[in-house]
């Protein structure tokens, strides 16, 4: 009985392969090295943990960087509409300007959601190595029994 799942290192182009039949892989644990299965998820553990270390490590600086970068960007915008408003206020571009002001700030925002949807939705770098590592050790497992 195989079963078939996505493969998650494509990065969701629906390729599917074909996973390793339960049966073979109990009689592999019954005649592998306990050891070396031990030390190879000791290894898997260790390669998490230090890419764990550094992506908590990019995460509080983005958050650092979110932290200043943001107030200071919405007080620029609010400063930078309040300097237009005031220099067309006694002109007949007045409602033009508010309507461009408020067309460009709807227009940044409709940006600045999208490219947060498409990050969010973005499988990723996120513990790379350890996802290679296993793929490798999954390859090498299916290798065996071919």
């Amino acid at each position: 009985m195989t079963r078939t799942r996505e493969n998650e290192n494509s990065g969701g182009s629906g390729s599917t392969e074909n996973s390793v039949n339960m049966a073979d892989v109990v009689n592999l644990f019954r005649t592998a090295d306990y050891d070396a299965l031990f030390a190879q998820a000791n290894l898997h553990r260790q390669l998490a943990e230090i890419e764990w270390q550094e992506e908590k490590q990019r995460l509080s600086s983005l958050f650092t960087a979110l932290l200043i970068g943001i107030p200071s960007f919405i007080c620029l915008l609010i400063f930078l509409g309040i300097l237009v408003i005031t220099l067309t206020w006694n002109t007949d571009y007045r409602s033009a300007s508010l309507l461009g002001l408020c067309i460009m700030y709807g227009l940044a925002t409709f940006i600045a959601w999208k490219r947060f949807m498409l990050e969010a939705k973005r499988p990723g770098r996120f513990f790379k190595g350890s996802r290679e590592e296993i793929a490798a050790d999954l390859a090498v497992i299916k290798k065996k029994f071919e």
